[in-house]
């Protein structure tokens, strides 16, 4: 239906603006329902697209993984700057997949020290969105969880709108107890798999700046 051609055309669109080519991407979208799936599927490089559908992930986790997982859930969770002044839907659909294209990256350079991240796929990949009002607000809950990275076994991936030097998305992987100390007081959004979790309810009434580009602080 033409909702469902939409989607795909928008994901198309986000996979090409990350750096993939049009073949590349119009493969992994026929493949994989949603577009955090056709982003890892094209990380992973693989024929097939399986759970855990996530880049690099091929070993099992440990027992020491799994009892740290049962004593502390793990969650990903993105924090969105809807106080930006022009963050149209599609401009938001891709700091959101850039976001999670650099977390995972994240993720993969410190497995070492980040336990059960496997183990939270066999859990379900509990995934939260959530919004916060200015790009001050960002910058301090990034610098919050800056704070004891490696204490708390944590990731993040901070997306820069280099224009307006305005932090836009921060993606985060870590215990779910801890994260949640500081985003609970946060807007939580709905999440639509097929829209990589947000709904298309402004029709993108917002101005899209086509010509911005984002820059990447990455954390660990």
């Amino acid at each position: 239906n033409a909702s469902a051609s939409n989607t795909t055309a928008d994901n198309l669109a986000v996979l090409i603006d990350m750096g993939f080519s049009e073949q590349q991407s119009r493969e992994a979208l026929q493949r994989v329902e949603n577009l955090e799936d056709a982003i890892a599927f094209l990380l992973n490089d693989q024929l097939q697209p399986s759970p855990p559908s996530s880049p690099g992930v091929s070993q099992a986790d440990t027992s020491d993984d799994e009892a740290s997982y049962a004593t502390n859930p793990r969650c990903m969770q993105f924090i969105i700057n809807t106080g930006h002044p022009h963050l149209s839907f599609s401009a938001c659909l891709l700091n959101i997949a850039q976001a999670s294209f650099d977390l995972y990256d994240q993720i993969m350079s410190h497995r070492s020290q980040l336990l059960s991240f496997k183990t939270w796929h066999h859990h379900g990949e509990l995934k939260q969105l959530f919004e916060c009002n200015n790009g001050n607000q960002l910058r301090e809950l990034n610098q919050q969880f800056e704070i004891a990275l490696k204490e708390n076994q944590i990731c993040t991936a901070l997306i820069n709108d280099s224009k307006y030097h305005e932090p836009i998305c921060l993606a985060v992987f870590g215990i779910a107890s801890y994260l949640e100390q500081y985003t609970s007081q946060l807007k939580r959004l709905n999440m639509c798999p097929t829209k990589f979790f947000i709904n298309d309810d402004d029709n993108d009434e917002n101005i899209h700046n086509d010509g911005n580009k984002s820059e990447t602080t990455k954390k660990q």
